[in-house]
């Protein structure tokens, strides 16, 4: 019974000194520029960072209601990202962000969803100018309200 007893103990107290060195090491350090580059600008920590601003809005309106796009950028993680919001969402259940390069030729990114009040592309570098627009439609219809493009 004793060294029932003893086994237990040890193994509480070999349970109690293990090393938990995880709970209390520093955050991780958010990317930055092409370290960013097609990353989630939540779970990265970049949109949550206090310095994260919108550099540009552009709205559109049709009958499936009101859509509204912020290009994105976060100073802290030198990263731009494009968010799409359902503003007066009506009939809405298509939404998109679609990121840019300067010269709108190429697209960078882009996610598109049924099931969001708001979405966003993924990020891309900050050190390069980019644009982004919003767009959403009806579900089972085609896209009917497109933003502007917005350039920062």
């Amino acid at each position: 019974m004793k060294q029932r007893i003893l086994v237990y103990v040890l193994l509480v107290m070999t349970l109690l000194i293990v090393d938990n060195s995880d709970a209390y090491a520093k955050p991780r350090s958010l990317c930055c520029g092409a370290g960013c580059n097609l990353g989630d600008p939540v779970s990265s920590g970049c949109a949550g960072s206090s310095s994260t601003y919108t550099a540009i809005s552009k709205w559109a309106t049709a009958t499936s209601g009101t859509v509204r796009m912020d290009l994105k950028y976060a100073p802290a993680c030198n990263a731009n990202w494009t968010r799409g919001t359902n503003e007066n969402p009506g009939a809405v259940r298509k939404l998109k962000a679609e990121l840019w390069n300067s010269a709108l030729t190429s697209q960078i990114t882009s996610y598109q969803s049924s099931s969001y009040v708001y979405l966003w592309s993924a990020m891309y570098n900050g050190s390069t100018v980019l644009c982004g627009r919003g767009k959403q439609g009806p579900a089972n219809g085609t896209i009917d309200a497109t933003t502007a493009f917005g350039c920062a």
